[in-house]
């Protein structure tokens, strides 16, 4: 008997010393991710360390304790600062950034062999079976997005011997807008804004309230859309001491996606998106009529809408400005930027318009930020304002809400559409 006590003792113990080992060999983990981190903002990496980190990386689940820390790594290892022009002391800092992992041959080949290694193929479908070599499809369309910027710094020689095509950039942006990289960016800065656990889950209790409610054919979507999907368990992801660097990077991020993509990809997403949402009204309208519904989502393997890519980007850019006063001033002082603030604004669809209201009450955030937001609402001599406008100023919204109050004036009854209604809720916000 006495044995068997003895027996079931130590046994005990054992356990109780193994999960000990286990914590203390957790916390070691990320205690040197976190350090790693910490380097790599303030000094570039070696070739070869960070394709160690990019090799763990791609074993990586995506709710590992360190596998955002890993991401970040990467991402400060291959960041894409912007270009200003006219400041040659900022070009200089730059090229001395790059100097060693833009110009080394093997770094670059061997970094694109891991994260694509089909270099010349250009259709997503081809690449489909070396996505799955990647644990994680999120993470890699984070580091697709990533790498597709730095490629626009390795110099032609480079790409030349390579047999990297100048269309390679563009061509691994769409693969990551494929899997959804900025619904899944934008993720990761909402769970790391969230520092109460209880409130997340509050979130999280009334997301599954709502969804208990909904019509079969909803549930059906929503069983489509999170088929296969990876979804992000962790309630915290990175020390709160970090979050600045995670901003500087989705910062640069942005900037540099809009400067080297805003003529091209980023118009492309933007008409493809109001070509299908007007079309789709004109259906859903029809169908409406019919009693019978329909709908245009397409969903990829991953859960990802590909309608909407170009409404993911401006979401993102929301989240990211939301709550950093005038952190967003560059968008009104910088050219390329208040550019593809005006073009946003030039919205076709209720739904365009819904979303660059969003955004734009992120970008007015802060004291400076309102004011330049507050002109680039102001009229402009050459557009003829009208309620159906596709041009999104001060006139265009005191015409919108003044034909809602009259019209429901008239009919107290009158039930407007969801998104009718979310449109007039933004104005209000970004008043």
């Amino acid at each position: 008997m006495n044995r068997r006590v003895v027996h079931t003792y130590l046994k005990i113990k054992k356990i109780a010393i193994l999960e000990s080992q286990k914590n203390y060999l957790e916390n070691e983990r990320k205690d040197l991710s976190f350090i790693l981190l910490l380097i790599s903002h303030f000094q570039q990496l070696s070739s070869k360390v960070t394709i160690e980190v990019l090799k763990l990386l791609k074993e990586t689940d995506i709710n590992d304790d360190i596998a955002f820390y890993l991401q970040s790594i990467v991402f400060s290892s291959i960041r894409a600062r912007p270009q200003h022009h006219n400041e040659e002391e900022y070009d200089e800092v730059l090229n001395q950034y790059h100097i060693e992992l833009n110009s080394q041959k093997n770094f670059i080949e061997e970094f694109e062999n891991i994260i694509n290694p089909n270099i010349s193929t250009s259709t997503i479908s081809s690449v489909s079976n070396t996505v799955s070599e990647w644990k994680s499809k999120k993470i890699r369309s984070a580091l697709l997005l990533q790498w597709s910027l730095f490629n626009f710094f390795i110099p032609r020689g480079i790409t030349q011997e390579l047999n990297i095509s100048e269309d390679h950039a563009e061509e691994i942006a769409n693969e990551a807008l494929h899997y959804g990289v900025f619904n899944y960016l934008k993720t990761c800065l909402e769970i790391i804004e969230h520092k109460d656990i209880d409130k997340l889950d509050k979130v999280n209790q009334n997301q599954v309230t709502s969804n208990s409610i909904d019509s079969p054919l909803k549930k059906k979507e929503k069983e489509i859309k999170t088929k296969g999907e990876e979804i992000i368990t962790r309630t915290y992801i990175i020390d709160d001491e970090l979050k600045g660097i995670i901003y500087t990077e989705y910062d640069e991020l942005v900037e540099v996606f809009i400067q080297k993509f805003n003529n091209g990809l980023i118009r492309t997403i933007k008409a493809r998106e109001e070509d299908i949402d007007s079309v789709s009204h004109i259906t859903n309208t029809r169908n409406s009529n019919n009693n019978s519904i329909g709908s245009s989502n397409s969903l990829n393997d991953n859960g990802s809408d590909l309608n909407h890519v170009y409404s993911s980007f401006l979401k993102f850019i929301t989240v990211l400005y939301s709550n950093r006063p005038d952190s967003g001033l560059h968008f009104w002082t910088i050219r390329y930027l208040s550019s593809f603030v005006r073009t946003s604004s030039e919205a076709r669809t209720f739904t365009a318009k819904c979303i660059h209201f969003e955004m734009l009450s992120s970008l007015a955030t802060g004291e400076k930020c309102a004011t330049y937001t507050y002109h680039a609402l102001e009229d402009r001599q050459d557009f003829q304002q009208s309620i159906n406008t596709t041009l999104v100023t001060w006139s265009a919204l005191f015409k919108a809400l003044d034909y809602y109050s009259t019209s429901l004036r008239q009919n107290p009854e009158k039930n407007f559409t969801t998104t009718r209604n979310s449109f007039i809720k933004r104005i209000f916000k970004a008043l």
